[in-house]
C-alpha cells in the first residue's frame, strides 16, 4: 500500500495564515514538502524557516503502530494514520517554529538541537558507500569479454558507456574506442557492451579483439576464481568454516570483502539460492544490533532505512543483547541469533583498484609455465 500527501491541497501548510506561527506572515514559515506511507512506515520530508532563515530540515520514519489510531500526542481521532501522523508532525514543527520566535537564547538552543537530530537522520541512511559507488577500471587493451551481455549500444564517448553500465547495474563493460574499429577492417555492431558479470582470476572468458577494451570495477583485488557471480548485484563467496561472527568478519575483510548486505528481495533471494547451491542451511549476514540498539548494516545504514523484511517468525528476538546478530537461510528468511555462534558466512567482494597490467592473467600464465616444466622434465 503507497500513498502520498500534497500538503498544498490538503491545508496542511504550517504557515497558512498570520496567525499560524507567532506573528509571521504567509509563507514565511515553510511547510511540509512531501509525506508518503509504504506498508507500516511513514516518511517525511521536512523544510521549516521562518522570516527567511531555515530553522529546521531534516527527514522523519514514523511507523504506524506509535499512534494506534490516537495521534502523536494520545488524542483520539478519525483521521487514516497516514493523515494522523502528519498533523503530529506538523504541530511539532508549528510549536519548535512559536518557540524559535519568542527568545535569543531559546532560538539558539532548538537551533542547535535541531541541527544535531538532521546529522543523526543524515548518519543513518548513507549514500556514499564503497559498494554503492563503483568505478570501471581499465584491466586490459585488445581483449575482450565474452561474459553475459544485459545491454548494448554504439558510443562513441567512453563516459557515455559507463553511464549506461552504471543505469543496467553491469559489473564490466567492453569499449570500443573509435581509434580501435576506425582503424580495423573487422566492423562493430556494437562499440559498448555491458556486461552481467565480471572476469574472475584467470580471465578464462577473455579472448583477444583488438577491437575492444575490457573494464571492470573489480580490478584489486581480482576476484577469486571460487567466486560466485550475481548478475547486476556483485561477487560473492562463502567462507564455509564455522566460526563466530568476529572471525567471520575478519576473514572477509582479509580478502576485501564484507558480511553481505541482504536488505532487498533480489539480495535474499538470490543469497539464498547461493547458500542452497553450497549445501548449507544458513550463515551470518551483513546485519548487526549493538548494544540492543535497532539492527545497523556493515556499510553503517539503519535496517529502518528501507522497508524490506524477511523475518522468520520468532525473529527479530525481543532480547537484542543476545540475539544481535542475522543469519540468511536457504528458506530466504533472516533469523537473529548471537553473534558468539558458530556459522558460516556470506562475504560480498568490494570494488577497487587500481589495476595491476597482467595480474588478471596470472594464474593462467603461471599454470601454462607449470605444465610446461613438468613436459621438459618428461622429455629428458
Amino acid at each position: 500500500m503507497r500513498e502520498s500527501v500534497d500538503w498544498a491541497n490538503m491545508g496542511c501548510v504550517i504557515a497558512g495564515a498570520d496567525t499560524a506561527i507567532g506573528g509571521c506572515r504567509s509563507g514565511d514559515a515553510g511547510r511540509f514538502w512531501h509525506c508518503s506511507m509504504v506498508s507500516d512506515r511513514i516518511s517525511f520530508s521536512v523544510d521549516a524557516s521562518a522570516f527567511g532563515a531555515t530553522i529546521f530540515s531534516g527527514h522523519f520514519t514514523c511507523l504506524l503502530k506509535m499512534f494506534d489510531m490516537r495521534g502523536f500526542f494520545g488524542k483520539p481521532t478519525r483521521m487514516n494514520p497516514l493523515a494522523s501522523c502528519c498533523m503530529s508532525i506538523a504541530s511539532f514543527i508549528k510549536s519548535t517554529v512559536s518557540c524559535w520566535n519568542r527568545k535569543k537564547r531559546m532560538r539558539r538552543k532548538i537551533i542547535l538541537s535541531i541541527a544535531h537530530t538532521t546529522l543523526t537522520a543524515k548518519s543513518k541512511c548513507s549514500v556514499d558507500t564503497q559498494l554503492r559507488t563503483p568505478k570501471y577500471h581499465l584491466m586490459e587493451k585488445c581483449y575482450r569479454s565474452k561474459l553475459g551481455i544485459i545491454s548494448k549500444a554504439n558510443y562513441t564517448s567512453l563516459i557515455s558507456c559507463q553511464r549506461l553500465g552504471f543505469e543496467k547495474k553491469g559489473l564490466a563493460i567492453n569499449f570500443s574506442p573509435r581509434e580501435a574499429w576506425a582503424d580495423s577492417n573487422e566492423t562493430v555492431d556494437y562499440t559498448c557492451e555491458v556486461l552481467k558479470c565480471a572476469e574472475a582470476d584467470g580471465g578464462l572468458s577473455m579472448v583477444n579483439d583488438s577491437r575492444y577494451d575490457y573494464y571492470s570495477i573489480y580490478a584489486k583485488p581480482i576476484p577469486h576464481v571460487n567466486t560466485t557471480c550475481v548478475p547486476t548485484l556483485g561477487m560473492f563467496f562463502v567462507i564455509t568454516k564455522r566460526q563466530n561472527y568476529t572471525l567471520g568478519y575478519r576473514q572477509c575483510k582479509n580478502v576485501s570483502a564484507l558480511p553481505v548486505d541482504v536488505a532487498s528481495e533480489q539480495r535474499t533471494d538470490a543469497l539464498a539460492q547461493l547458500l542452497a547451491s553450497s549445501s548449507l542451511d544458513m550463515a551470518f549476514v551483513g546485519l548487526r544490533s549493538k548494544n540492543g540498539s535497532a539492527f545497523i548494516s556493515v556499510n553503517g545504514d539503519a535496517l529502518d532505512c528501507t522497508t524490506y523484511r524477511a523475518w522468520a517468525p520468532g525473529s527479530p528476538r525481543k532480547a537484542r543483547k543476545k540475539f544481535d546478530c542475522v543469519v540468511l537461510t536457504k528458506q530466504r528468511t533472516w533469523v537473529s541469533v548471537p553473534c558468539k555462534n558458530n556459522l558460516p558466512i556470506v562475504c560480498e567482494l568490494i570494488p577497487g583498484g587500481p589495476y595491476k597490467r597482467g595480474s588478471l592473467f596470472a594464474s593462467r600464465i603461471k599454470k601454462h609455465n607449470e605444465t610446461t616444466t613438468e613436459s621438459q622434465s618428461d622429455d629428458e
